[in-house]
């Protein structure tokens, strides 16, 4: 067998393969020489997707928020041992910002406390809809001819 330091939690980074015990001991045809391997651990690639949301124009934005998950592609496996990133999504729309869709982007949620992970990034959308109100006309009088 062979040996690593490495372990399933190991940070990113390059660890030897050494001997352990590997020998010809069983098998004295062959004059083993062994060369030490190198693993590397790769970053693990997440994706996080900001949460689509909707509020009403004038009202203030909701709560924003977004979600860390594997992709679908194969590729990303979401967080390890249960571990999280940190930060918040955002937006540039305020109360004011007219009838339509504006992206939720990025924000300060990133990997710079955890340089294990490799984040893809999705926008979310914030849609604004129409305030709904209503119109009453006032009652009035009139004289006849007036």
């Amino acid at each position: 067998s062979v040996t690593t330091a490495a372990t399933i939690a190991s940070n990113v980074n390059a660890y030897a393969i050494t001997q352990n015990t590997v020998t010809n001991a069983n098998n004295s045809n062959y004059d083993i020489t062994f060369v030490d391997g190198t693993l590397t651990v790769n970053r693990r690639p997440v994706t996080v997707t900001a949460d689509d949301k909707t509020r009403v124009y004038g009202d203030a934005n909701p709560t924003l928020t977004f979600a860390v998950a594997a992709d679908g592609t194969g590729t990303s496996r979401g967080m390890y041992n249960s571990q999280s990133l940190s930060g918040a999504v955002t937006t540039t729309a305020g109360s004011s910002t007219n009838v339509g869709n504006v992206s939720i982007t990025q924000g300060t949620v990133t990997n710079a406390n955890n340089a294990n992970y490799d984040i893809t990034y999705n926008n979310g959308t914030l849609a604004i809809t129409a305030r709904p109100i209503t119109l009453t006309a006032d009652n009035r009088t009139k004289v006849y001819g007036d």
